[in-house]
């Protein structure tokens, strides 16, 4: 009788060790910095080169555009107004997306590659960013490097995909 306790309290301690270990797992890939393609705490050196000329208006968001390849994309849609007409005299080169989390701004997604754009005007654009991108609920912006920033709040995307 006594043995067969002791091989019950074995399993049950197995058990409750290999809950702890999957739930230790699963927590570490529900970390936030784990959601987004990229994590980098923001650093404002990085983003001095602000058109004090330009104001950039947020317009919305083109989900799960499909690119001929068949890879999808979210279009983020951004009104370029020019204070003083005209074109913006500083041509961006990338553009990138920040999160505010715990009273901070990390960068999670950042274009790389330089745009063939060589000038903007008034209109609105398209900024092409990983479909996806905005799938957790919170305040971004948009960096467009030579123009400027442009805030962007995103709410019920978790519970629509929920």
């Amino acid at each position: 009788m006594r043995r067969k306790s002791y091989t019950i309290s074995i399993i049950a301690g197995v058990i409750l060790l290999l809950f702890c270990v999957i739930a230790g797992i699963s927590a570490w890939d529900n970390r936030i910095e784990n959601q987004f393609p990229l994590w980098m705490d923001f650093d404002p050196k990085w983003r001095t080169d602000i058109d004090p000329d330009v104001e950039l208006v947020f317009a919305g968001i083109d989900f799960d555009v499909q690119k001929p390849s068949g890879e999808k994309y979210d279009d983020v849609l951004i009104v370029i107004k020019i204070k003083s007409g005209g074109v913006a005299s500083g041509a961006p080169e990338t553009y990138s997306v920040d999160y505010f989390y715990e009273d901070q701004w990390h960068m999670v997604w950042d274009q790389g590659a330089k745009l063939s754009v060589t000038e903007y005007h008034d209109g609105t654009w398209t900024f092409p960013v990983p479909a996806g991108l905005f799938a957790k609920d919170g305040k971004y912006r948009m960096f467009i490097h030579g123009l400027g920033y442009c805030d962007m709040d995103i709410m019920g995307i978790e519970s629509a995909n929920g």
